[in-house]
């Protein structure tokens, strides 16, 4: 703890000259609303993860609007922190070992297999003979094993490809996990994978989500009566690795609808020409950095092309730019429900619209969903606390302060993987609310007859000028003989 103490003297005299100019300027009553912050342990810097509320309320869509005062009301040295997505969350697809396993001949899958088994020096399966433990017949189902051994990370899902088939893929498939091929459990209780291509429609799922599973076999037992993939069937592991350096997770959030085109507005089509795409709008709650979206259809056994558009925010003087086109469908079968996969749109996008464009109207909309990554903000402990998050304003913006030459100093002694402790956001508080991002009213003339008065005396000058004019030209004129 001596260290802390003496480490939080040197540091925030390192950014208070730079920071001294913004933080006189700024007052926390000049802010919407303020979130009172739980530091829990001693430290010389916290992290703040913003939250949807948070977000709700700042003005500036780069999140400029943001301070942290602390108990003397004076604004503390913050900065935003970029994380590394390389080292802190890796995303990795390795191919696992697939092994034909027999059916009994009432398509039960057997625990009763006798195995003879042929590993390489890696200790990963090289050959599996199997055989059932009685004489009935073999099934035409096949269910698969999986070997996982070589794995050292959770699996997030299995993806299911089937190059050489020129069929139609559309199965369904249980997941069964086991350590040592003898006591086996349950995951996934169905799934349904489906590769279906018809015409210029495509309806492609191959993904079973696994939800981070660790263990060494995987078994893929068949639950339909399809046809048996070929040698072309394939199964890879989707890996979510992450270091010791915490990276807020991704979030998901409902979107809510906020508009959609009325059928008024849509100009019928004229010859040769496609009718305008119908349109139905979602509003976020604030500048988020969108990464994903996930549509789903509100019938069952339905399908619909559409595109995904968005804007900033800021009304109709704003174009919309398309970011994605995809085929969203929602099917029902055995009392299980099929949806279409979610629409990676990558990091750094913060448009607060966006527009769902059906190829064809719908008729109830389709529900939006929207993946996240909060973002998070470092300050340093500048004089006591207890210390409070600030948040919207019109005309204020934060300043950067050097926060990260501090943290350099932190990891030097503590260790480059240390990361700033996260606070806790107490209940919002109103400062001046609404009227803290609200636009200025135009202020009224305490004197409107000081207006007249200029304008008569300019008039009347005008005029005199005039006059005296036309009196010099009409004295100039030389008598008539």
């Amino acid at each position: 703890m001596k260290l802390f103490a003496l480490n939080r003297t040197t540091l925030v005299g390192v950014v208070f000259a730079v920071f001294c100019a913004d933080a006189m300027a700024a007052k926390s009553s000049d802010f919407a609303y303020a979130w009172p912050l739980t530091t829990g342990a001693e430290s010389s810097a916290y992290q703040i993860e913003i939250t949807p509320e948070v977000y709700a309320a700042l003005f500036d869509p780069e999140l400029r609007d943001l301070e942290v005062f602390n108990a003397a009301d004076e604004a503390v040295p913050l900065q935003a922190v970029a994380f590394d997505t390389q080292v802190l969350y890796h995303e990795e697809r390795v191919k696992l070992p697939s092994f034909a396993l027999p059916r009994n001949a009432d398509d039960q899958a057997s625990d009763d297999l006798h195995i003879q088994i042929e590993r390489d020096i890696t200790g990963r399966l090289r050959k599996l003979d199997t055989q059932t433990g009685n004489a009935r017949a073999a099934s035409t189902r096949t269910d698969y094993l999986l070997d996982a051994s070589a794995i050292d990370a959770p699996i997030e899902s299995l993806w299911l490809q089937d190059t050489n088939s020129t069929s139609a893929l559309n199965a369904q498939f249980a997941v069964d996990a086991s350590d040592d091929l003898q006591h086996w459990h349950t995951l996934v209780d169905a799934a349904s994978v489906m590769d279906l291509r018809q015409n210029d429609a495509t309806l492609v799922r191959r993904q079973i989500v696994l939800a981070q599973a660790h263990a060494k076999y995987l078994r893929l037992r068949r639950l339909d009566n399809g046809t048996t993939p070929g040698t072309g069937f394939s199964v890879e592991a989707r890996l979510l690795s992450r270091t010791s350096v915490q990276r807020p997770g991704r979030q998901w959030i409902d979107v809510p609808l906020s508009a959609q085109d009325a059928p008024s507005t849509i100009a019928p089509a004229s010859a040769g020409h496609n009718p305008p795409p119908i349109g139905y709008q979602y509003l976020l709650p604030g500048a988020l950095n969108v990464e994903a979206l996930r549509v789903t259809l509100a019938s069952d056994n339905s399908i619909a092309e559409m595109s995904a558009l968005s804007r900033l925010g800021g009304g109709a003087t704003q174009s919309w730019s398309q970011r994605a086109r995809f085929t969203a469908f929602r099917l029902r079968q055995d009392g299980a429900v099929l949806s279409n996969d979610e629409i990676a749109i990558g990091s750094g996008l913060r448009s607060r619209e966006w527009r769902i464009e059906p190829a064809q109207a719908l008729s109830v909309p389709a529900s939006l969903s929207i993946a996240y990554r909060p973002d998070r903000f470092v300050f340093l402990a500048q004089a006591p606390g207890p210390y409070r998050l600030v948040a919207g304003q019109r005309s204020e913006r934060r300043g950067d302060a050097p926060v990260n030459a501090a943290l350099m100093q932190l990891r030097a002694r503590l260790g480059h993987d240390w990361q700033p402790p996260l606070v806790t956001l107490g209940a919002r508080e109103t400062l001046r609310g609404a009227a803290a991002t609200a636009a200025p009213a135009p202020t009224p003339e305490a004197y409107p007859w000081k207006s007249w008065l200029l304008w008569t005396l300019l008039v009347g000058g005008a005029a005199a000028v005039g006059f005296m004019a036309l009196q010099l030209l009409k004295d100039a004129q030389p008598p008539k003989p």
